[in-house]
């Protein structure tokens, strides 16, 4: 779920214990993997290709080859039942984006991407669970495969929330999604404003997490919570100054790739280069040695466009228009910052008709998977090299392509290359250009005997998608100034021993039904006051009409009949 299960492990070790795994998994689910019924073949390519997905479930299970293949079966047989590599943008209705309850924006302090839930703009509804998760599973696996190096902070901002916004269903969803199928993606939580009535819910979920898992837990209101996120990083209700305002557009999150923007193009050359490559191709298959000329870079300030007006897609049409960040969405970043490019693996594979029997073109290079630009000051040109080298036995043609044209120049940025050339791509930012989410991708195909004839850009206009695969490049801010987060605030979760989850299920809905009463006894309370104040009116105003009783009142005489008069006495004479 967490990060930080390194050990200090040499990189050989880790590339031999990647591989033991890779090994384990293919042979111990090799029956499921041919059925093809348990897995997606896009994420079983992933397994044969992606090392850094692997290392994620090595680094979260601490280095146990045996648990990491279990962990890698569930995560995947999740991945093809929500089918979560074809959820998109338009999957979605568009209510649940407009909604605004969940949606990344910002970073932290160390630069790691946050992703807000606004609890309180989620009302709890069991008919509406099922696609709520799948929305969930789209942002996670969007941020996931964005950059799996980079993991992200989660904020529960329970601002103005009660129980009636809470879901224990769904953060139980939230956490096994970090605990199984996106390992070592959770820098840590926040949660942000909890209200007091919340506790016991709280416990219930702490239940859920593993040791692990709550050490990277945090609380936090307005005073504490510029501990992790800088003032210009925080909306103004969590005490920022950031006065951003979530506002859906439809296709605002369909990522839109265009040709990137090459300082020199001669097609002739490319052509004849072609030439000179299936030459030693043909060559390599007689002596069994491969030539490789040497490489060399020129680049062009006045640049023009390399492609010509092939579509997106490289079938031809007009070129869908660069993805231009949007304030309501980009992760902004201080300009002083260092800039990366870190190559995304999630999609470095895209069969040539079948994923399962697909093989891999191209290697990129750093093998790091990113490629420093520098300290960028602003102001002047950057610029880095890619290294494409082509690892299959066929002639291959590459392309590349970004999110944002007018920020780069590329130089050559498409090609062809016999097996195992190598070319070298210079990439140079341009000043004054600052990325945040800017992408890049990187095409290749094999190039069929009977198009040998075509340069680069001709080739790319006529290449069917489905023969194209993708490497995938990010464009992300690394902060100098990084600081360890997780020694200012000590972790909340320092009790020893936690009840069961019965016991708390049990608690929690006692404390509703507490808070049920409360409600009926504070209503039956003003209900007395009232009448205790009617009644004192009562009788203050009906005091003042009662006649007082006075001394002077006369007893009632004796008479009538049978009574006894003063002539009476007089009749019984004296001394009687």
């Amino acid at each position: 779920m967490t990060v930080g299960h390194n050990f200090n492990i040499p990189e050989e070790q880790q590339n031999e214990y990647i591989s033991q795994l890779r090994e384990k998994f293919l042979r111990d689910f090799n029956d499921d993997i041919v059925s093809g019924e348990m897995y997606d073949s896009r994420d079983i390519t992933r397994i044969r290709t992606h090392d850094e997905y692997l290392l994620n479930f090595l680094k979260h299970v601490k280095w146990s080859v045996g648990q990491a293949a279990t962990l890698i079966d569930k995560s995947l047989k999740w991945r093809k039942e929500i089918n979560v590599n074809d959820l998109n943008e338009e999957y979605f209705p568009k209510e649940i984006f407009t909604s605004g309850a969940i949606y990344p924006h910002n970073c932290d302090k160390d630069n790691h991407r946050i992703l807000l839930f606004h609890i309180g703009k989620h009302k709890k509804d069991s008919s509406k669970l099922p696609l709520l998760k799948k929305f969930i599973a789209f942002w996670l696996d969007r941020l996931f495969w964005e950059n799996m190096s980079s993991p992200i902070v989660v904020v529960f901002d329970m601002t103005n929330a009660g129980l009636g916004n809470l879901d224990m269903d769904l953060i139980k969803y939230i956490i096994n999604c970090f605990e199984e199928c996106y390992p070592e993606f959770l820098a840590y939580l926040v949660n942000f404003e909890m209200p007091w009535i919340l506790n016991a819910a709280w416990k219930i979920i702490k239940g859920w997490l593993s040791e692990d898992a709550r050490a990277h837990v945090r609380f936090a209101n307005k005073k504490d919570i510029v501990n992790f996120i800088s003032v210009d990083q925080l909306l103004v209700h969590m005490g920022g100054q950031d006065s951003f305002q979530y506002d859906y557009t439809p296709g605002q999150y369909t990522e839109q790739f265009a040709d990137a923007d090459s300082g020199v193009e001669n097609h002739d050359n490319s052509a004849s280069n072609h030439d000179n490559r299936a030459s030693n191709h043909d060559n390599s298959n007689q002596n069994g040695e491969t030539s490789t000329p040497s490489k060399q870079v020129h680049f062009n300030n006045g640049g023009v466009d390399s492609t010509g007006p092939d579509g997106p897609d490289g079938r031809g049409g007009s070129s869908d228009p660069p993805l231009t960040p949007r304030g309501d969405t980009e992760f902004r970043t201080p300009s002083s910052d260092q800039t990366r490019v870190r190559r995304r693996k999630s999609n470095s594979l895209v069969s040539n008709g079948s994923d399962s029997s697909a093989q891999q073109l191209i290697q990129i290079q750093p093998s790091l998977n990113e490629i420093d630009f520098g300290q960028v000051t602003g102001t002047e040109d950057v610029k880095t090299i890619l290294k494409i080298t082509n690892i299959s036995s066929k002639i291959v043609s590459y392309k590349i392509r970004t999110t944002s044209v007018q920020g780069y120049k590329v130089h050559p940025s498409s090609g062809f290359l016999a097996p195992s050339e190598v070319a070298e791509v210079t990439i140079h930012l341009k000043g004054g250009h600052m990325p945040t989410r800017d992408r890049f991708m990187v095409l290749a195909a094999v190039v069929p005997s009977h198009l040998d004839h075509m340069d680069a850009n001709m080739f790319w206009k006529s290449c069917s998608k489905s023969l194209q695969t993708e490497n995938r490049l990010t464009c992300v801010v690394n902060r100098n100034d990084r600081k360890d987060v997780s020694s200012k605030i000590k972790s909340s979760s320092d009790t020893p021993q936690e009840p069961s989850a019965q016991q708390l299920t049990h608690l929690l809905n006692s404390v509703n039904t507490m808070q049920s009463q409360l409600r009926k006894l504070i209503i039956l309370n003003f209900v007395v006051i009232f009448l205790f104040l009617a009644i004192f009116l009562f009788l203050i105003l009906e005091g003042r009409n009662i006649p007082a009783l006075t001394g002077s009142e006369e007893s009632p005489t004796v008479g009538g009949q049978g009574g006894m008069t003063s002539g009476d006495d007089d009749l019984l004479g004296p001394g009687v």
